[in-house]
């Protein structure tokens, strides 16, 4: 038996100081560790995402933590979200079974659709996205779009055809588009 509950917290506002406190402040409260997370300013939004366990022993549930939450949604008009998950959440690929992660990323003229085309390539290709990233850079006069995705292979893929489909694909979006392994760091 699983001893752990865990729940995916998701928390989005204009960004401000004071965000990330104020979210890990009802956490630790309520003793929950936060596993893995992702935090970023979109567009001067900032955006949580984070996996946290609790103790079943604590017997939290997600209508609870939700109440908690609310507070700090109306102090910093943020919109907080806890979703209970019904299995304990899957590790990080990287490096599973001896396989490496791998980084596509594009840098291109921005355009719609340079999302969908490459991600709808992978998926053609049964290759599973684990990361994706994404930035408008340049001048507004010559805006470049710079994607990064982080993927995982599936095993005995050829990755010389994947790479051709590639370029072939970016000679289409009028954009460089590389396929290369990435060194796995893990603590």
């Amino acid at each position: 038996m699983v001893n752990k509950q865990h729940f995916v917290i998701t928390a989005i506002g204009k960004d401000r100081p004071g965000i990330v406190s104020a979210v890990a402040k009802v956490l630790y409260k309520n003793a929950c560790n936060i596993e893995d997370s992702s935090m970023t300013i979109l567009g001067g939004e900032f955006a949580v995402i984070m996996i946290v366990s609790v103790s079943r022993a604590k017997k939290l549930n997600q209508a609870a933590l939700q109440t908690q939450f609310r507070k700090v949604e109306k102090r910093l008009a943020l919109s907080i979200h806890a979703k209970e998950l019904k299995r304990p959440p899957r590790k990080d690929p990287a490096g599973k079974a001896g396989r490496t992660p791998h980084m596509v990323s594009l840098l291109g003229t921005d355009k719609p659709g340079l999302v969908f085309r490459v991600a709808h390539l992978l998926a053609r290709r049964k290759i599973n996205i684990t990361d994706v990233n994404t930035k408008l850079v340049g001048t507004a006069k010559n805006p470049v779009y710079a994607m990064l995705i982080e993927v995982e292979l599936p095993e005995r893929m050829q990755i010389v055809s994947l790479q051709r489909e590639l370029i072939r694909l970016g000679k289409k979006l009028n954009a460089d588009i590389t396929i290369k392994p990435v060194d796995v760091f893990q603590l």
